[in-house]
């Protein structure tokens, strides 16, 4: 497979110099057909811990993408989970970090969320050039006995489960398919008792894979019909680039004078912030320009500026990158029951005081490195609060930076670095150096040069001839302010702006262990109706066991192991246990 990414790697090379006539599409049809000749067809699937669920609950979900051959793809790095509701709005769009075709992610529902029916869906852009199944879908029913929703009582009806029947089969197992047999060390728990699950493979090794592990009180309330149709009545023949190695940003430049296309000018992209990601590329012979990012980064507004005296005559177009197919889900209108309301208010009370105590049981975040900076170590870094502060950048350079310059001519600024004597006679002496502010590329030094340096951390001078994509400079120059919060000027005409959302954080889901009569965990309340939530529970073993406590909650429980193996085969096992006082 290693050799596959690498010869994909090869040919999205390639199709980025191919040219194509349509500029609406990220590739043309001939290179996207080469594409498809060695990448395989992509699908995704996504559980989710329920399908109707309440406001002030939380829905979790695991992705799966899936080959063509059925087994974890390894192409695209990058996947996308919407819910989306019947008005085509979206409560959340999360991206994901796949890795190996595997991700997970959660979305609290908040308390002015609406009573209805709602779309999650999940797909990857390679996923997304499937005419016949471009996207996955499943339905959602958010419940939020605070809000009335008196337009939605017809079609779908939610129900009280017989729990006498589900009664019936404890201690008995339930499974939809008998592969991994599950057993819990008792049929009946005490509140917050340990339990400990085995996971047995019947059928050895051919077991091993990827599951979910989902503990969760079952409900009063379930959905009469919730199967959803995949069809898409009007596919979208925009052809999107495979993301294979991070996510990509797309667009196009286009001369203001006569609105055609402007190819073979370097565009260059700032994400900002204390560790900010900066590139630049060239535009093709259609003016399309593609930036391939890899690295971390938080919430933030991308900038996208061409590297011109004259970059003002320019337009820079990105391509829209949103969802294409809300407007074909379909919806229909749900009705709650009066025989649930008693359990509505008991339940909406429990995860009020759960909400409550939301700062007591944090899950943890996953730390993810920083970047370091593209440029390697600086050859001096100063660091302004070790020297007498001067009023401005410019006099800042003047009387403190040695191996850069701040050098006039005429009514004109420039920024200059000292290069090293073997380099001073080489033919890029003319050239200027690379200026950032906060990662941001400083074109106009009139913008900065009177700067307040007391907002200013620090300054880094990197000497010598530096290649950066299809540019070169003499030098960098690198400021950082104390807070990341450098803004360029009002006229912002020049540059293209992204509001680019971070990939959703991995977590270590909150998990209370009650070992102790005198722990402190005894006075806070637990009212947890979902009691685990393992969306990487990597089987690798005959038999295995996991654990978790039960809550301050009664009831009859559903324990759901879920997922696939590594040939490819879904699995999924089912038991109950309850837990009384």
């Amino acid at each position: 497979m290693g050799r596959l990414i690498k010869r994909i790697q090869f040919v999205v090379g390639v199709a980025l110099c191919l040219f194509c006539l349509d500029s609406t599409c990220q590739i043309d049809k001939e290179s996207f057909e080469a594409f498809k000749a060695i990448i395989p067809q992509e699908n995704i699937v996504l559980q989710a811990n329920t399908n109707t669920i309440l406001a002030g609950e939380t829905l979790f979900y695991k992705l799966y993408c899936l080959s063509s051959t059925g087994k974890l793809s390894l192409a695209s790095k990058i996947g996308y989970v919407e819910l989306i509701g019947a008005n085509k709005k979206n409560l959340f769009k999360h991206k994901l970090q796949l890795n190996k075709g595997l991700a997970n992610g959660d979305f609290f529902i908040p308390p002015n969320i609406e009573t209805g029916h709602y779309k999650l869906v999940a797909y990857t852009k390679w996923m997304n050039n499937n005419s016949a199944n471009p996207f996955f879908q499943s339905d959602v029913y958010i419940i939020n006995p605070f809000i009335p929703n008196d337009d939605s009582f017809e079609n779908k009806e939610l129900y009280a489960d017989n729990l006498k029947e589900i009664k019936k089969t404890i201690p008995t197992v339930l499974q939809k398919n008998t592969d991994i047999k599950l057993e819990t060390n008792k049929k009946v728990y005490k509140f917050r008792e340990n339990v400990e699950i085995t996971m047995s493979s019947l059928l050895g090794e051919s077991n091993y894979g990827n599951y979910s592990v989902s503990v969760r009180k079952l409900d009063l309330i379930g959905v009469t019909d919730h199967n959803s149709n995949n069809k898409v009545d009007n596919y979208d023949e925009i052809k999107y680039l495979p993301e294979i190695r991070g996510e990509v940003i797309s667009g196009q430049v286009l001369s203001k004078s006569n609105n055609k296309i402007v190819a073979d000018m370097i565009v260059a992209l700032s994400i900002p912030g204390s560790h900010y990601i900066y590139k630049n590329v060239k535009t093709d012979q259609r003016g399309k320009f593609y930036f391939n990012i890899h690295e971390n980064y938080n919430d933030s507004e991308v900038i996208i500026q061409v590297l011109d005296k004259n970059k003002g005559d320019y337009n820079i177009l990105l391509d829209d990158s949103s969802f294409k197919y809300a407007d074909q889900l379909k919806y229909a209108k749900i009705k709650v029951n009066e025989n649930t309301k008693d359990w509505l208010l008991k339940q909406s009370i429990h995860n009020q005081i759960e909400s409550a105590y939301h700062n007591a049981k944090r899950d943890s975040i996953v730390f993810r490195s920083p970047n370091t900076m593209f440029y390697g170590n600086p050859t001096v870094k100063y660091f302004l609060d070790d020297y007498t502060r001067f009023p401005s950048v410019k006099e800042t350079f003047v009387e403190i930076i040695a191996e850069a310059a701040v050098r006039k001519s005429g009514d004109n600024f420039s920024f200059k670095v000292y290069n090293y004597e073997e380099l001073r006679n080489n033919v890029f002496k003319e050239y200027n150096p690379l200026v950032l502010f906060d990662g941001i590329l400083i074109q106009n030094n009139l913008d900065v040069l009177d700067y307040d340096s007391n907002k200013i951390e620090s300054v880094s001078v990197v000497r010598g001839i530096y290649f950066n994509g299809p540019s070169i400079f003499n030098g960098i120059i690198d400021i950082k302010t104390k807070k990341s919060d450098f803004k360029l000027p009002k006229n912002r005409e020049a540059f293209g702006f992204l509001n680019l959302d971070a990939i959703k954080e991995n977590k270590i889901y909150y998990n209370p262990i009650y070992t102790s009569e005198v722990s402190k965990l005894n006075r806070i309340p637990d009212y947890r109706s979902q009691l685990l939530w393992e969306p990487n529970l990597f089987f690798n073993s005959n038999s295995s066991t996991i654990n978790f406590y039960t809550s301050d909650v009664k009831g009859v429980f559903e324990i759901t192991l879920e997922g696939y193996s590594n040939a490819g085969k879904y699995i999924i096992s089912k038991m109950y246990f309850e837990v009384g006082n």
